[in-house]
């Protein structure tokens, strides 16, 4: 039990009546300061823009359900660090709602993920639209290009591989990221008019609620690269 004898000394008029009365002072808010801080709720967070390169870089902003009595600790976390990096948390400052940080693709990475806020370690989390990362620019002769690069779920999408130097017949292998976007496992590459080898392939897609992504891998040999497909669900 608090012992008043050690924190009463003549208090501000300004205080409340109950306060001035039990003579408490400003040592005494630190210990009120966890009451405010818990009422205060995450209302959203939001990315711009939601599409950067692989080792670029994006602001996010993080707003609370009302403003803030005392500076207020919010907690962040990306549900994909391979793909996006955020701050353990930001600080929203005493009389404001918001407050913004960076995030951060780690150069190399793509694919896409949300980003959390929740004020304290136990508050209820509050997630972000989804951030996609392209990923880098191709640096062999192994080109994947894809048509569209959004789709509705359930609908397809076509892709295609394209390969200088190597002989007609040449298998491509191909994989995709997520187990609801599926490719063929590989494609056989033909000669076309610019003596360029180049494949086609369809890409197909299975219903789900949440937009996602999926990152299709193209591999010959040595040389990888790869493109980034969007698909918008149900619920959006």
């Amino acid at each position: 039990m608090l012992n008043l004898d050690l924190v009463r000394h003549r208090p501000p008029t300004t205080w409340p009546g109950w306060m001035r009365a039990a003579g408490l002072t400003a040592v005494v808010l630190p210990l009120m300061a966890p009451l405010v801080y818990s009422a205060l709720a995450v209302q959203g967070v939001t990315i711009s823009p939601t599409d950067i390169p692989s080792g670029g870089t994006a602001t996010g902003t993080v707003t609370l359900d009302a403003v803030a009595i005392v500076s207020t600790k919010v907690f962040l976390s990306s549900n994909n660090p391979s793909v996006a990096t955020v701050p353990a948390g930001v600080v929203v400052g005493t009389g404001t709602k918001t407050s913004t940080f960076t995030v951060n693709a780690p150069i190399g990475a793509a694919g896409c993920t949300t980003i959390d806020a929740r004020v304290g370690l136990t508050g209820t989390a509050k997630g972000s639209g989804l951030l996609f990362v392209e990923p880098p620019l191709p640096t062999t002769t192994l080109i994947l290009r894809l048509s569209p690069t959004t789709v509705l779920t359930t609908r397809s999408a076509s892709g295609q591989a394209f390969l200088r130097g190597a002989t007609p017949g040449a298998v491509v292998r191909l994989t995709s990221s997520n187990p609801n976007v599926t490719v063929p496992p590989s494609v056989t590459l033909t000669v076309t008019s610019e003596d360029a080898l180049v494949g086609t392939f369809n890409i197909t897609t299975s219903a789900f609620g949440a937009t996602t992504c999926a990152v299709i891998t193209a591999t010959f040999g040595t040389s990888k690269t790869r493109a980034l497909l969007k698909v918008t669900g149900t619920s959006g």
